[in-house]
């Protein structure tokens, strides 16, 4: 009884920082749930435009990219970054290299991604 008496006193505090803390997770799910709305969008506007880049690529490009993505998924593709792929790291051959500046489709030989050069760069 002495014990229950001793925390008394202290209740209305605890009660107080358990409403602030209520407030506060109230204040982060409505900000959570804002940022899903928008991120939903996001995906969906960059989804669509994936849909609408898949179905300009040429018939025999396209089954080496749904095949490719079908295995590996989002991991399915890698930059020339140098002279080697970005996704295993290995060399590619001075062909691949000169297939990939003709644009035409190179797929690697160690991991099987397929390869692209990078906008903002050009291999060495």
């Amino acid at each position: 009884m002495e014990r229950i008496d001793a925390l008394k006193p202290i209740v209305p505090a605890a009660d107080a920082e358990v409403e602030a803390a209520k407030k506060l997770l109230a204040a982060a799910q409505a900000m959570v749930t804002a940022e899903t709305g928008r991120l939903n969008g996001e995906v969906a506007r960059v989804r669509a435009e994936l849909e609408a880049v898949e179905k300009e690529l040429a018939a025999d490009v396209r089954e080496k990219y749904e095949r490719v993505v079908k295995h590996k998924g989002a991991d399915g593709m890698a930059p020339v970054e140098g002279q080697s792929c970005g996704g295993c790291f290995q060399q590619i051959t001075g062909n691949m290299l000169s297939d990939l500046m003709l644009g035409r489709v190179v797929m690697c030989r160690s991991c099987g991604r397929l390869l692209y050069v990078p906008e903002s760069s050009t291999p060495a």
